[in-house]
């Protein structure tokens, strides 16, 4: 018969089995999966920052794949399901293929290099860790926050030289982030974002539209500057899918 002394000395058995367990298979089961998705990111940032032509492959490896996407679809996500999509299949896998693709988004947005992913996800606690940051919030939400935090730190932040600018993929334009501080005015950011920039000149196209209606007497936007801007402006929709 078994008696309370049998059952403590079985569940330290077990006990002792865990961490056994913990200190080796699970540790390295994560360490692997560490990789594995540093090994992923070095992907998203190869294609994030590639000439079109590799975006277009990665997009035909996706569909060759029978994996969905569209416009908006982003890189992490893609490069996760080229990846993952084998071993994630159903509701449930795809539910973790999120969670990968929202890591490896947390990492970029940190500015997390290649070769510091692993160290990086590990000091943060691992994925649930990662995925429990911003659970429950919306998209708006966490980009509120985000803003507000870049309010606090950038007021402190050193001048940015302008000469360390680079241009968006599609566009021959960047962006800089003015602060206006104490009645000083100075570069603290400078962005090439595709997206943010394709949104500014189009608001700077429909300002100088605005300009030219409303003030007769100013030398009117040329029809040429006008067409250059429109090319520019709408040049991604040949390479949408590659977004």
């Amino acid at each position: 018969m078994t008696n309370a002394n049998t059952l403590m000395k079985n569940m330290v058995a077990t006990q002792k089995a865990a961490n056994k367990w913990t200190k080796n298979a699970y540790r390295t089961a994560s360490t692997e999966l560490y990789e594995l998705l540093a090994e992923c990111y070095a992907h998203t940032q190869f294609y994030r920052y590639s000439d079109i032509s590799f975006k277009l492959q990665l997009n035909q490896l996706l569909r060759d794949a029978k994996h969905t996407f569209n416009e908006g679809t982003r890189i992490e996500t893609k490069v996760v399901r080229v990846v993952f999509g084998e071993v994630f299949t159903g509701a449930i896998g795809r539910s973790r293929g999120a969670i990968y693709s929202k890591v490896l988004t947390a990492a970029f947005e940190e500015k997390v290099t290649k070769d510091n992913f692993v160290k990086w996800l590990t000091t943060q606690g691992g994925v649930e860790a990662v995925r429990k940051q911003n659970k429950g919030k919306t998209a708006a939400q966490i980009k509120t926050e985000r803003a507000l935090s870049a309010h606090e730190q950038l007021a402190t932040q050193s001048t940015q030289d302008l000469q360390l600018s680079t241009p968006a993929q599609n566009y021959e334009y960047s962006l800089a982030v003015v602060a206006h501080t104490g009645g000083d005015k100075r570069i603290v950011a400078l962005l090439n974002n595709n997206t943010l920039v394709k949104e500014a000149l189009a608001k700077a196209f429909a300002k100088l539209e605005e300009q030219s209606k409303s003030n007769s007497s100013a030398e009117p936007v040329s029809n040429v500057t006008k067409i250059e801007a429109r090319k520019q402006i709408t040049q991604q929709t040949i390479t949408e899918e590659a977004a």
